[in-house]
């Protein structure tokens, strides 16, 4: 209670000194121009980080009212992404629980290693699951990288690079020559899984779908015409997790909120000006799933976002509540919350939660 009285007082503060110019340019999308007269009377990374938070205050307000009419996917169709989430929660395991895991689901593992493996279902689908990054720094260091030009898209180059691992490429000829391949994975290992499905680097068999969980970006967003798009992509984002909206957002807000990382503890170094204005030219591409965290649920309930809300749904100054610490909203990234929100909502059978309370 005490932080939200603090919050909200530097905001009525942060209020006077806000020049507002905003206009509706469709149902979605907003066009904001929102101007702190002196950023430079903050001292604290907390007190720059409330301010530009205070900038997006009407677009994030938006957001939230027009989600409280977004459908859930019907509850037949999450039970294919709760294996996927099933089978990458269990990519941080060692490979007896793999094994484990594979044989519960009625599965065989074709092929194990560390950072990526394969499984078969019966009917001849499948599986490609990539782990993400195990550190959670190392997951926001590994985002910041130069760009590479591939068939005229730019691309993240790690993940480009990743896909093109003679080793990987190797094991996709040995395991995934099928007509009926999905690609799974959680943070960056969804972006590698994305990668592979856009960049038509897959050397055999057809992807048919990619699932993917708190994965960043890939590509530029101006470059989203020019890579493949001949497969299904459900892209879930888990309530707050930063991860999946680092590339692409506002440069100052993104460099801001990696300064108050900093200040509660993490290692993170901000990149430089010039770095941090290319990655927001990223865009997140697929269908978007917000696991969306309201009423009395213990998990966010998936909600199907709308085409054209899914720029705003995916920028960090638009979703990052400034109720929450940095070290809270990093729990968002974890595999554990998206498995459970997906669980939750078949186990409900589709029920829409309570009404939400601010003041809780």
């Amino acid at each position: 209670m005490a932080l939200r009285i603090v919050i909200l007082a530097s905001l009525v503060h942060f209020g006077f000194a806000v020049r507002v110019d905003t206009r509706d340019d469709s149902d979605g999308e907003v066009s904001s121009s929102w101007g702190l007269s002196d950023l430079s009377a903050c001292e604290s990374n907390w007190c720059r980080f409330t301010a530009l938070m205070s900038r997006f205050a009407l677009q994030r307000y938006r957001v939230n009212r027009a989600a409280g009419s977004w459908p859930a996917p019907p509850t037949q169709d999450l039970h294919k992404p709760l294996l996927a989430a099933k089978l990458c929660q269990a990519s941080y395991e060692d490979r007896a629980t793999v094994e484990q895991v594979v044989a519960a689901e009625g599965m065989r593992l074709l092929e194990y290693s560390e950072r990526y493996w394969f499984a078969s279902k019966p009917n001849g689908e499948v599986f490609v699951v990539f782990r993400g990054t195990v550190d959670l720094h190392d997951v926001i260091v590994d985002l910041f990288v130069v760009p590479t030009e591939h068939n005229g898209a730019m691309w993240h180059s790690g993940f480009l690079h990743f896909i093109q691992r003679p080793n990987l490429q190797a094991a996709l000829r040995r395991n995934a020559n099928s007509p009926r391949v999905t690609l799974v994975g959680h943070s960056l290992g969804g972006a590698n899984a994305y990668a592979l499905a856009a960049s038509g680097l897959m050397p055999v068999g057809h992807i048919e779908e990619i699932i993917t969980f708190g994965a960043p970006a890939v590509i530029y967003e101006e470059s989203s015409n020019l890579v493949n798009t001949n497969f299904k992509h459900t892209a879930f984002a888990n309530q707050q997790d930063p991860v999946p909206r680092l590339l692409g957002s506002d440069p100052t807000v993104v460099g801001n909120i990696l300064n108050l990382y900093r200040d509660v503890g993490s290692d993170v170094d901000t990149p430089s000006p010039r770095v941090l204005e290319a990655v927001s030219l990223y865009g997140q591409q697929g269908d978007a799933v917000w696991l969306r965290g309201d009423g009395e649920r213990r998990f966010g309930r998936p909600l199907v976002v709308p085409e054209e809300w899914r720029t705003s749904v995916m920028l960090l100054q638009i979703i990052v509540s400034l109720t929450s610490a940095p070290s809270n909203v990093l729990a968002n990234h974890l595999m554990a919350g998206y498995r459970g929100g997906i669980e939750e909502e078949i186990r409900s059978g589709g029920s829409p939660a309570p009404a939400p309370s601010f003041w809780r």
